[in-house]
């Protein structure tokens, strides 16, 4: 089945529109996700699927598994992620997110520290379509 309406989706301007200023929306999410993954023992890989073009839940995860999947339909969320994950100068910035984290984890990294950990963990985005009879046909080899 192929979906429709995601080819032209704008995920940088989601990104900006959802994520550019960080508030009590944000504080709950990241709070959320910290205690989930805080409570969780530690695994080998973990796969995130559909996350759209964010990381802020791999934020914390990245404390909990050793590499990380990021398995998702649209391109373009792809290319955010990836972007974020290859450091490019141009990809959006997640440090305030990384900022609230950190103090939920009491200091115990730099900001830069937590970023370089998640992205040696993050492997390259993998296309993913859940409506596929085999949904991670680009898992192999990873």
């Amino acid at each position: 089945m192929k979906l429709q309406g995601f080819e032209h989706f704008a995920a940088r301007a989601y990104l900006n529109e959802y994520f550019g200023s960080f508030d009590t929306e944000d504080h709950f999410l990241l709070t959320f996700c910290h205690d989930v993954y805080e409570a969780l023992p530690p695994v080998e890989a973990m796969v995130e699927i559909g996350g759209g073009p964010c990381i802020y839940p791999l934020i914390s995860a990245r404390r909990r598994a050793e590499r990380i999947l990021f398995a998702e339909y649209c391109v373009a969320n792809r290319a955010e992620v990836e972007a974020w994950r290859l450091n490019a100068a141009d990809a959006f910035d997640w440090s305030p997110q990384f900022s609230f984290i950190q103090q939920l984890e009491g200091f115990t990294q730099s900001v830069d520290e937590m970023q370089q950990e998640l992205r040696r963990k993050l492997l390259p985005c993998i296309p993913c379509d859940v409506f596929d009879d085999e949904p991670l046909t680009g898992l192999a080899g990873q």
